[in-house]
C-alpha cells in the first residue's frame, strides 16, 4: 500500500470496524438504549479527503465462506469509501482470526480484523506497540507511518 493510501487509512476507523466485528453480542445495547454498532459508528470521525489516493487494501482476519457477513461489511465499506477514493479497492484475506494481527505485523494485511477479544499477550503487545517507544522502534522496520500523539492515545484507550 502506497504511503498516501496508509496515511488515508490512518484516521482509526479502521481499529473501530475491527472493534465492531469483536463485538460478543452485535445486539448488546448500552445504557442509553443505543446499539454497540450505532456508538462506534457515532464515534468516527467523518472522512474528508484532502487529496485522491490510489492503491489496494489487503484486509486479513475474521471472516470465511460459512459466515459471510464480514466479507458483506467490508465490500459495502468499499463501496461506500470509494464514493471519496475511487481509486482504492479492497484484497480480502479472510482466512480466521487467528491470522488477523500476525497478518498485520508479517506486512502481508493492512488492515487485521480479529473475530473475538485479543488475548492478554497481544493487548500488551499492542500497548507496546502503540507507546512512543514502540512506535519508535517499528515505524523504519516495517514501513508503518507513526500515528499522531493523539491518535496514538485514542487507539490505546480502545485495548482498555
Amino acid at each position: 500500500m502506497n504511503r498516501l493510501l496508509r496515511t488515508a487509512c490512518s484516521t482509526g476507523v479502521l481499529l473501530a470496524l475491527a472493534a465492531l466485528a469483536c463485538e460478543p453480542d452485535g445486539r448488546a445495547q448500552a445504557a442509553n438504549g443505543q446499539s454497540y454498532e450505532a456508538q462506534v459508528v457515532a464515534s468516527m470521525p467523518h472522512y474528508v479527503p484532502d487529496r485522491q489516493v490510489s492503491g489496494v487494501i489487503r484486509v486479513s482476519g475474521h471472516g470465511s465462506a460459512a459466515n459471510p457477513w464480514m466479507r458483506q461489511l467490508l465490500v459495502k465499506w468499499q463501496l461506500d469509501f470509494q464514493r471519496f477514493q475511487p481509486g482504492v479497492t479492497l484484497e480480502y484475506r479472510m482466512y480466521g482470526t487467528s491470522s488477523a494481527i500476525p497478518a498485520l505485523f508479517n506486512g502481508v494485511a493492512d488492515i487485521a480484523i480479529p473475530g473475538q477479544p485479543l488475548p492478554p499477550l497481544v493487548k500488551e503487545f499492542l500497548r507496546f506497540v502503540l507507546s512512543d517507544e514502540g512506535q519508535k522502534l517499528i515505524a523504519p522496520e516495517t514501513g508503518f507511518l507513526p500515528l499522531s500523539a493523539h491518535d496514538q492515545a485514542e487507539q490505546a484507550q480502545l485495548l482498555r
